[in-house]
Formats: C-alpha cells, structure tokens, sequence
C-alpha cells in the first residue's frame, strides 16, 4: 500500500456505505475486513487507521456546532454561508497498536475543535506537506494520540461476529442519490454517442443494476476515447 491511502465504500443501495435504507451491516464487515487486512499486513505496527463519517446519521445532537471556525478562504458558500461554524459531531474512530486501550481523544478546552480538515492535518504533519487551505492550517492533527513506543499485541475484535442483516430490503434494488448524482454527472462527459455526434441524452434509468450498468459503461466509454486521441 502507498504510504497514504484513501478508502471509500460502495455507494450504491447494495453496497456497504451504512447509508440508510439500506443494508447498514455490510458497512460493519467493511470495517472488519479493512481491519484485519491492515493488521495481518506487513506495516500494521506503524500504522493509523482512521475510521470517520461525512454525516451524523440525522440522529438528534443536544451539542449545537459551535462558532469560531476558519473559514477555508473568502470565498462565500451556499445562501452566502461564511464558513466561521463547524459542523454537526461525527464519529472517528482511531485504530493503531500505537494507541493505549480505551482512549478517547480530545484536545484542550481553548484549542480549535477536531474536524475533518484535522485528517489533512495531520498528514501534513507527517509528511511535511503544506496546508491546503487556511481551515486545515489552523486544524489540529491526531497524531499525538500515538504515545506506545512499543506497540501492543492484542486484538480488540477477537471473537467479535459481524452483525448479518436476516430480513430482506425494500429498497436492495433501488438506486441511491448518489447513484442518480453519479450517473448525471457521467453523463455530460464528452463521449459520442452511436450516431458519432457529441450530443447525449441519458436514458431514462429505475434499478440500481441499470445506473450501475450506465455509469460504468459511460465511463468506459470515455476513458476508450481519451485513449484513442491520445
């Protein structure tokens, strides 16, 4: 593996993002599988698992997201949003023999809150990189939760079973938003069509199987193109 990387899960309805109303438990084996992949791998004792969410789930917070946030630059966001609020909380769970057991990270009362942007934080602090922006240069990393000089042995999910979902879903064959985002976006890319002109109207799509089939053929189609001109 690179010494960064960057794992996404599957999007669509039958995939394993943990996205509602679909079938949250094929996330748990995600996890799981991640996991054991990373740990039974060769680089396990000098590495960091970050386990974060974009969302809260819609589950009621009584923190509200508190003010004094960096905005990223001056540039002005949807209904003219500033950027000086952080977000709702999220769950990050961090993962290394490198941490003690059963620690939970915070930082001081005073200092600026965690946030994703402390992610890019902290890789930049390990590899020396620049900020990006100045809402990760004011972020605080992770990384001083890595305080074992030796690193641990135990296995925290041994004898754990992954949860299996045993009803059958509503909703297994229906496309996903981001799904119907994906396939629109894919479907203004520059690619003739059979008739050999530029111009694509995108079909009109149900299932998840078909928006699948679409967006991978539309973006082998375009990949082919790039190829052939090249």
């Amino acid at each position: 593996m690179p010494p960064y990387t960057f794992l996404e899960p599957s999007w669509e309805s039958t995939g394993n993002s943990q996205h509602p109303n679909y079938n949250v438990a094929l996330g748990e084996q995600l996890i799981h599988d991640v996991y054991y992949a990373l740990r039974n791998g060769p680089n396990w004792n000098e590495t960091l698992l970050i386990i974060t969410y974009d969302e809260h789930g819609g589950c009621y917070d009584h923190v509200a997201p508190p003010l004094g946030a960096v905005p990223p630059d001056n540039s002005a966001g949807e209904d003219g949003f500033d950027f000086t609020r952080f977000g709702v909380r999220v769950p990050t769970v961090l993962v290394s023999p490198l941490i003690v057991a059963g620690t939970v990270f915070r930082v001081a009362a005073n200092s600026v809150p965690l946030d994703h942007t402390s992610i890019l934080k902290t890789v930049e602090q390990r590899w020396n990189l620049p900020a990006l922006t100045a809402r990760d240069a004011a972020a605080p990393g992770v990384g001083a939760v890595l305080t074992l000089t030796t690193p641990r042995t135990d296995d925290p999910l041994q004898g754990v079973t992954v949860p299996v979902a045993t009803a059958t879903n509503p909703a297994a064959h229906e496309p996903s938003h981001l799904q119907q985002v994906y396939a629109e976006l894919v479907s203004r890319l520059p690619v003739s069509d059979q008739g050999g002109g530029m111009h694509h109207e995108m079909p009109v799509l149900h299932t998840n199987e078909e928006y699948r089939a679409y967006t991978t053929a539309r973006v082998a189609a375009w990949k082919a193109s790039k190829g052939k001109h090249a």
